[in-house]
């Protein structure tokens, strides 16, 4: 793959997610799909380190890439207002707002540490490691919400709905 590829590959998550965001807000709240979208996210990054492992193709690379962009943008706004809204927790949206702010950074400083030791090693077995080990943290963490009552009966385990949710089907 040329650099100027790599541009191109590497420019379409973030604009397929900075797009999808804008849509996304109008349907922040349908949070039955939330699961999906944080599963397309670790589909796509599963694709890449395949990819990796075989020395995939440029239109392959470009798809995933936009896929897991698209992922990201449809989950995260829907995550950041169900996480910020204070409810019966007793904590105020300020509160909320700093403890996801934290929890941003800290896990960076965790993913960055850990990936860039991983993909530093030597060879690709690094780098397709770090890729496999992102994969499985987005797979748990669509099975964490979906236990956290946000989609219920996935990922084993029985799980509440959401007051506003009692009663429909």
């Amino acid at each position: 793959m040329s650099p100027g590829q790599a541009a191109i590959v590497l420019a379409a998550a973030p604009l397929c997610w900075a797009v999808t965001s804008l849509v996304a807000t109008r349907f922040a709240a349908a949070r039955k799909f939330l699961v999906a979208r944080l599963g397309l996210t670790a589909l796509t990054t599963a694709v890449l380190a395949i990819e990796l492992a075989v020395g995939g193709s440029f239109a392959v690379a470009l798809v995933a890439w936009a896929s897991g962009g698209i992922g990201v943008g449809l989950a995260y706004p829907g995550l950041y207002l169900r996480a910020t809204t204070a409810g019966t927790s007793g904590f105020t949206a300020a509160e909320l707002a700093t403890a996801v702010i934290t929890a941003e950074c800290l896990g960076q400083l965790w993913g960055r540490a850990i990936g860039g030791t991983l993909s530093s090693s030597a060879g690709t077995g690094g780098l397709f490691t770090s890729y496999v080990l992102f994969a499985v943290a987005l797979l748990a963490s669509a099975c964490a919400a979906a236990r956290s009552g946000v989609v219920p009966g996935s990922c084993g385990g029985r799980v509440a709905r959401p007051p506003q949710e009692k009663g429909l089907s």
